[in-house]
């Protein structure tokens, strides 16, 4: 499929289907589209828009979903300017918008160009700073982190997050348009002659160059006026992931790892010396060690990796440190009639870094005066945007929320009376904060529903290829069955049924535990999952299962991430 959106005065985005070449669907947009570029995770169509290219106007970025192509965010662009190019991040995470501003008291003359950066998923601003007189066609690298845009007559590289920018090349005329080669080491641009002066002679040259970045060197491809170029598709897009964006360690330094996920040559670097790469170039996947020095000053710092074109923000901590903070949210304080799975969640931050939440409860007749340990929760990347929105530059602020799926069925007395929870987070360099504690009345025994658990995917897991879903189901009394075909269970993946397990497989924990139930030597179960067939991204698993006696609970709910290069 192929998306395209008018730039007349009635505008429309459709969407194509390039198999049968026909139109899929049609929405109405505002007019005067100029710029369109798309990003996979969310399914994103981002246009930028000139409200009236003819005149003095205020450009506006407006994304649509991919699918509905339904609007879902707009931001608008500065006063008196012009739109006048668009591109996304590497990682699909940023879209650069470039504009160009009329002077003041006369529409038609243009001032100096600008750049701004917005968030993909959210079109929230994030900066923007000076990309020269005459800006066109910008490209983010991928090896040196910046960004590439045509000024005028050079070709320049623009540091991302600053006002700084050098000159790569020269071009015998004005650069229209631009495409970027050979593993971000040469490009080749489009040029125009161009009259400077109301009545001179033209200048410049019409033709199509190549740039070697290394070297600098210009050398004429073609002659001859051409307004855009494109390249041809790889065999097969490089694709690249990092198991984290994120990096904490205490004041003494050490050593962290990260893995890189694909089939690709790629390229790292630190902004930081006193942060080390294993590696700084390779192919294929890897594990990358990461080594931090250690740090005498009382305030913390920070720095950036680069990846393959993905940041990871490193964090250590200082002399002066804080402990960690955060909430105990759910399920409700003296929450009653609880059954089957209870969901426990909140949010976790620290100044450097929250290394995990642990869940305790309080100990039973017969197990002592300690808390009992339960489990660590899993931090989920995107759960908390309130968090995330409210204090945006903590570090893992992105993936605050914290949740744990407890089984309430192995809780003491076979799940059945007064429990009393606690979430404890703890930070990098040990300090622990009790993030609060919550009551929960639980009666399995009057709930007479099947429960079990889902034990593969992790939550929060990133996995790859073909992997095994397993989990285990069960049934209360002796006399009602979960069929030991399995056709009763149902395997969900974002709400959709994808098919039922393989069942019936013995596991000695869960015979031990819950005795004398018809089912009891045979609960486990398998399901193989296909990831290609999923789009890369966060996705949700669940099972549903229905017994004999037709009594239906859904056991295990959790995301995980699908990553195939």
């Amino acid at each position: 499929m192929f998306i395209a959106a008018t730039a007349l005065e009635h505008g429309r985005l459709s969407a194509f289907d390039t198999t049968t070449r026909t139109t899929t669907q049609t929405v109405a947009i505002p007019p005067f589209a100029q710029f369109i570029v798309t990003t996979e995770t969310p399914g994103r169509v981002h246009v930028f828009f000139d409200v009236n290219p003819r005149f003095v106007s205020n450009p506006v970025l407006r994304s649509y979903d991919a699918a509905s192509l339904g609007e879902v965010a707009s931001a608008p662009g500065p006063q008196s300017h012009q739109a006048i190019g668009l591109a996304r991040s590497r990682d699909g995470e940023r879209l650069y918008a470039l504009t160009r501003q009329y002077n003041t008291g006369d529409r038609f003359l243009l001032g100096p160009s600008r750049r701004f950066t917005y968030a993909a998923d959210s079109l929230a601003y994030l900066s923007n700073f000076a990309a020269g007189e005459i800006a066109a066609a910008p490209i983010e690298l991928l090896a040196s982190s910046g960004l590439l845009a045509i000024d005028d007559t050079f070709v320049k590289r623009y540091a991302l997050e600053a006002e700084t920018s050098t000159a790569v090349a020269g071009l015998p005329g004005r650069g229209r348009d631009m495409i970027v080669v050979g593993a971000d080491t040469r490009a080749f641009v489009t040029t125009e002659r161009v009259i400077r002066e109301p009545g001179g002679e033209p200048s410049g040259e019409d033709a199509i160059v190549a740039v070697d970045f290394t070297t600098g060197t210009v050398t004429r491809v073609a002659s001859g006026f051409s307004s855009a170029i494109t390249s041809t598709p790889a065999a097969a897009a490089c694709r690249y992931g990092v198991d984290s964006g994120f990096v904490s360690l205490p004041l003494v330094g050490g050593m962290s790892q990260l893995r890189l996920t694909t089939t690709c040559d790629w390229e790292a670097s630190s902004s930081a010396p006193w942060v080390r790469l294993s590696a700084t170039r390779g192919s294929g996947t890897t594990v990358l060690d990461v080594t931090v020095d250690s740090h005498v000053l009382p305030e913390s710092r920070t720095a950036t990796l680069v990846i393959a074109g993905r940041r990871v923000t490193v964090t250590q901590a200082g002399g002066v440190t804080q402990a960690p903070f955060g909430s105990f949210d759910t399920p409700q304080d003296g929450a009653v009639n609880i059954n089957g799975s209870v969901a426990v969640g909140g949010w976790a931050l620290d100044d450097v870094g929250v290394r995990r939440v642990l869940i305790y409860r309080d100990p039973v007749a017969g197990e002592g005066n300690d808390l009992m340990y339960i489990g660590d929760a899993a931090f989920v990347e995107g759960a908390r945007p309130d968090v995330h929105a409210f204090l945006p530059e903590a570090p893992f602020a992105s993936r605050a929320g914290w949740g744990l799926m407890i089984l309430t069925n192995m809780l003491p007395n076979g799940g059945n009376g007064v429990f009393r929870l606690h979430a404890v987070a703890e930070d990098v360099e040990g300090h622990q904060t009790l993030l609060g504690s919550r009551t929960i009345h639980v009666d399995n025994a009057s709930a007479g529903l099947p429960f079990g658990a889902i034990d593969t995917p992790g939550q929060g897991e990133t996995v790859s290829g073909t992997v095994v879903n397993w989990g285990w189901a069960l049934t209360p009394g002796s006399s009602a069955t979960i069929p030991a075909d399995g056709s009763t269970i149902d395997v969900l993946i974002d709400g959709v049924v994808v098919g039922h397990p393989t069942y019936g497989f013995f596991r000695a924990d869960i015979a031990s535990l819950f005795p004398g139930y018809t089912n009891s030597n045979a609960a486990v179960g398998y399901f193989s999952i296909d990831t290609t067939l999923l789009a890369n991204g966060m996705h949700t698993i669940s099972w549903v299962v229905r017994d004999s006696a037709g009594r239906a609970a859904g056991i295990g709910s959790r995301y995980f991430h699908v990553f195939n290069p």
